[in-house]
This record gives structure tokens, C-alpha cells and sequence, in this order.
């Protein structure tokens, strides 16, 4: 009588996990923002420019620039709610990076330089650089399934051809009792669009991407023709498991049980 009691219950615990989803696995799940650039500041942010009395050779001094809550920046904007962000590149004529109040985004500017300024040109923006990102805790958990960190470029253009590199650096573990460790991988940018960076991928291989405490992008374009590229956004993409996956982890669960009860 309780063999019976046992395989029907079973039964009942296996039709509803087969009735929740008609598949098994993982699917994509919520997108969360890292930056969305959709707050009340303005940026106008160049490297300061060589001096005429020096060589045309030499470069520009970088320049940099934290925003807080202070500046208008929160939590629901960006990750952590902190932006850093810093620009490198050329001597007598330099970049710039911008962004105006109603603009949801932010444009990196390329001059046309002549042949003897350097034409290494950067755009890094950084989360959690001064204070490393944490629910309170630890670091963030951006999820042990799998995900990706997807940076919007709606513009990219030069005179003569789009040449760049897109790289993400992502770190976890930099907290007490934490274990640092960092991982990247570039790709090349050609022309506008969506370019994703999978945390499957063998440059994220020792990330604990439960324990994230910052995310780095760097946007490095490589020609001297002048250009522009426009960062519409930066977000990140948790996998969860699909509604069959789960209900089968509850099977699970009721096996245990009911192996329990019998005995």
C-alpha cells in the first residue's frame, strides 16, 4: 500500500514538472544595466593638450573623472553607482569624450591629427575602480549559469575606415577574504553594433562570477583620420534556468522525501 502511495505521489511530482515547460536547459533571463548613461550629468572630458614648445611627439596628459551621487549618478544608472572615466591620446590635438543631460549616451570624439602626433587614442570607463562593488556582503553574483556583458556602439565612423578595439576586463573576489582574480578578451570594432562578451569565454576562465567586485571597458581606437563612436549602453545578461529545469530539481527534492518517509 505505500509502494503505491509512494509511485503515485511520484507521478504527481513528475506530471508537474513535465507540464511546466515543454523543454529542459537554461534560458536568457533578466538584463540588468552596468551604465545606461540616463542621469541628470554632463561630461566634456579631453586630455590636456601638448604644449607648442614641445615636440609634436610628445603626448597629451590623460585626464580622468570620477561621478557619484554627488554628480547625479545612482544605482539604477550605473553599476554600483559610481562612474570613472578616463581618455588618452593624441599631443597638440586631442579627444574627447561627451555627454549632455537629455543625451542617454556617450560620444567619444577622434580628431584628425597629422602623421607626427601619437594616434593612440582611449576611452576606459570603469565600475567599481575606488570602491569595489559588493551587495554588502561580497562582490555581485552576476550569476553562476552563464551570461555575457553586451556594450551598445549605435555609431561608429572614420574617413577612412572604423578601426578600434573593444575590450572588457571583469574582476572578482577584491574584499577581505576574497581571492582576486581577473580575467579579458578584446574584439575588433569595424562598424557599429551590439558586441557581446560571453563569460563562457576562455578570457573570463578565472573569474568567480559570483563574487564580481569590478567591470572595466576600454574602447581603443588606432588610426590618425579623425572619427567618432557613440556608447549608447552597458549592460549585463543573467542565465536562469528554465521552468522544466527547476521542476525537475523539485522531483528531486521529492524522491529524497518520499525515500525518506518509506524508510
Amino acid at each position: 500500500m505505500l509502494k503505491h502511495r509512494i509511485r503515485r505521489s511520484l507521478a504527481a511530482v513528475l506530471g508537474a514538472a513535465l507540464t511546466m515547460s515543454p523543454g529542459l536547459g537554461v534560458s536568457n533571463g533578466s538584463t540588468f544595466p552596468i551604465d545606461t548613461f540616463d542621469d541628470a550629468t554632463n561630461i566634456n572630458l579631453s586630455p590636456i593638450p601638448t604644449p607648442p614648445s614641445l615636440p609634436f611627439t610628445t603626448p597629451s596628459t590623460p585626464a580622468n573623472l570620477t561621478q557619484t551621487a554627488v554628480d547625479g549618478v545612482s544605482p539604477a544608472v550605473t553599476l554600483g553607482g559610481e562612474r570613472y572615466i578616463a581618455i588618452s591620446g593624441g599631443g597638440y590635438t586631442v579627444p574627447n569624450a561627451r555627454k549632455q543631460v537629455a543625451a542617454n549616451s556617450l560620444t567619444f570624439f577622434i580628431p584628425n591629427v597629422s602623421n607626427a602626433d601619437p594616434s593612440f587614442f582611449t576611452l576606459l570607463l570603469d565600475y567599481g575602480r575606488t570602491t569595489p562593488l559588493t551587495d554588502g556582503a561580497g562582490g555581485i553574483n552576476f550569476g553562476t549559469l552563464g551570461g555575457s556583458v553586451t556594450v551598445g556602439v549605435t555609431t561608429a565612423t572614420s574617413p577612412q575606415g572604423v578601426s578600434a578595439n573593444l575590450k572588457v576586463t571583469i574582476e572578482s573576489g577584491d574584499h577581505a577574504g576574497g581571492a582576486i582574480a581577473t580575467g579579458s578578451f578584446n574584439q575588433s570594432v569595424l562598424g557599429p553594433g551590439n558586441f557581446s562578451f560571453p563569460f563562457s569565454h576562455p578570457g573570463f576562465a578565472s573569474v568567480d562570477f559570483s563574487d564580481v567586485t569590478q567591470v572595466t571597458v576600454l574602447l581603443e581606437d588606432l588610426n590618425i583620420d579623425g572619427g567618432s563612436y557613440v556608447i549608447s549602453g552597458i549592460t549585463r545578461e543573467a542565465v536562469v534556468p528554465e521552468p522544466a529545469t527547476l521542476a525537475l530539481s523539485l522531483l528531486g527534492l521529492g524522491v529524497v522525501a518520499l525515500r525518506r518517509r518509506q524508510r
